[in-house]
């Protein structure tokens, strides 16, 4: 696998459903329940915008989408609102 491959891996979330060139669903999983805030970070900063840039209008007016997720560690799962609001990232508990 090539160093771009690599890096472009590294940035997607491990679990993504995507509709029409929207990103509508993603998961973040880490193996024990100790990592659940390190899987919850990592759901926040991979892909956090839930469409391709130029395929909206831009603009003060304009709202960005959020994008639902859930970020699981061992058997623990927490489902997080991801974006919104101008392009902010949250989680909401």
């Amino acid at each position: 696998m090539s160093r771009v491959c690599m890096a472009v891996a590294q940035m997607r979330p491990d679990f993504m459903v995507w509709a029409e060139k929207k990103l509508l669903f993603k998961g973040e999983e880490k193996a024990t329940g100790r990592e659940l805030s390190a899987a919850r970070s990592e759901l926040l900063q991979k892909m956090s915008v839930a469409w391709v840039t130029g395929t909206v209008q831009d603009g003060a007016n304009v709202q960005r989408p959020c994008v639902l997720g859930y970020a699981a560690a061992g058997c623990l799962v927490q489902v997080c609102v991801c974006g919104g609001g101008g392009g902010n990232r949250r989680a909401a508990k």
